[in-house]
């Protein structure tokens, strides 16, 4: 729809990238690049798949990327894309870095909240009290 379509035109953050992008992600996984084995790879997984969110510091970012890392994605876009900007309670507004460094806290100080279980029963004043 309309909305989806200016999403993808009006990004800062986050971009959807070409094709080609995808499938060359999809081969470096494909080529040991998380576990750091892959043939011919001199980079690490931390300088390749996520360059960017490593130079924002309000993202969480394991090193390797383990399912925590994945958990974390699959949180950020799905709150992400259900509200944009919020307002606080203070008067301020509640931004997109503001989203993602209170996801990195809870993921580093209580991993066990992104477990697939707890994020069925996650309710939105608990979201809310992140």
């Amino acid at each position: 729809g309309r909305a989806g379509e200016w999403i993808m035109q009006s990004p800062s953050h986050v971009q959807m990238g070409k094709d080609e992008d995808l499938r060359a992600f999809v081969q470096r996984i494909r080529g040991g690049v998380l576990s750091g084995e892959g043939a011919g790879s001199s980079h690490s997984s931390k300088d390749t798949l996520f360059p960017v969110w490593r130079r924002e510091n309000f993202h969480f970012c394991e090193e390797p990327p383990s399912e925590l890392q994945a958990l974390y994605v699959l949180v950020m876009d799905s709150v992400n894309f259900c509200f944009w900007p919020t307002e606080t309670e203070m008067g301020g507004s509640f931004e997109y870095e503001d989203l993602a460094g209170c996801l990195k806290d809870v993921a580093e100080r209580t991993p066990e909240k992104f477990a697939p279980a707890n994020l069925a029963r996650l309710t939105e004043e608990e979201l809310k009290a992140w």
